[in-house]
C-alpha cells in the first residue's frame, strides 16, 4: 500500500490520509547565489499538514484500479491500512512512508512529519561564473543590422545646422517689431 500512496502523491501533487492529515507537494523555485557563485536549482518539497481530511474518490479508484478490485473493497483495504497505521503510531510512535519520509506523532492528535531529502539530492547545485573576455569577437543586432563587435561602428552626426548667434536673432526679431509698428502708425 505505502507504494501507491507515494504513486498517487507523485502524480496528483496530494495525498489526504483520513484522520492524519495531508501530503502536498511544492516546488521551491531556483535562485542565484551570487556571493558563492552558484545557482541552486527549482526542486520539489514534500509539506504536511495536519487536520481531517478525507480521501477523494479519485484516489479509491486508483487503489482499486492498482490492485485489481472493485472500489469498496479498495476502501476497506484503506481504512484496514490506516487502521494498522494507527497501530504503528502508537508503538513506535512514527511510521516510515518510503520515498515520502518520517511522520512522527507528537501528541494525542499532532503529528510532525520529516521528509526524505532524495529528491533534493537529485538537483545538485551549478557552479556558475561569469566570464568576461577581451577582444573576443561576437555579433550585436543593432536595429535590422548585425554588426561584429570587434568592428568599431562611428555613426556621423547628421548635418545640423549651425546655430547661430542669439544676437542676430534678437536683432532680426526686434526689426520685425519696429516694422510692425512703423506699419500700424503709418496706416492710421
Amino acid at each position: 500500500m505505502y507504494g501507491y500512496l507515494y504513486k498517487y502523491l507523485v502524480l496528483h501533487k496530494k495525498l489526504q490520509l483520513p484522520g492524519i492529515g495531508l501530503f502536498k507537494i511544492d516546488h521551491v523555485p531556483s535562485r542565484i547565489d551570487f556571493i558563492n557563485k552558484k545557482i541552486h536549482p527549482f526542486f520539489p518539497v514534500i509539506r504536511f499538514t495536519q487536520g481531517a481530511t478525507i480521501a477523494d474518490k479519485y484516489f479509491y479508484r486508483f487503489i482499486a484500479a492498482g490492485l485489481s478490485i472493485d472500489e469498496l473493497e479498495a476502501i476497506q483495504k484503506f481504512n484496514e491500512f490506516l487502521f494498522h497505521l494507527k497501530e504503528q503510531f502508537s508503538l513506535n510512535g512514527f511510521v516510515d512512508f518510503p520515498g515520502i519520509g518520517r511522520l512522527t506523532k507528537q501528541f494525542s492528535s499532532t503529528y510532525s512529519f520529516k521528509p526524505e531529502n532524495t529528491l533534493q539530492s537529485l538537483y545538485p547545485d551549478v557552479h556558475a561564473e561569469r566570464v568576461i573576455r577581451k577582444n573576443a569577437s561576437h555579433t550585436i543586432k543593432i536595429g535590422e543590422e548585425e554588426v561584429n563587435s570587434l568592428e568599431e561602428k562611428t555613426e556621423e552626426p547628421a548635418d545640423k545646422p549651425e546655430i547661430e548667434n542669439w544676437k542676430i536673432h534678437a536683432l532680426v526679431l526686434a526689426l520685425i517689431g519696429i516694422m510692425v509698428i512703423a506699419y500700424y502708425f503709418l496706416t492710421r
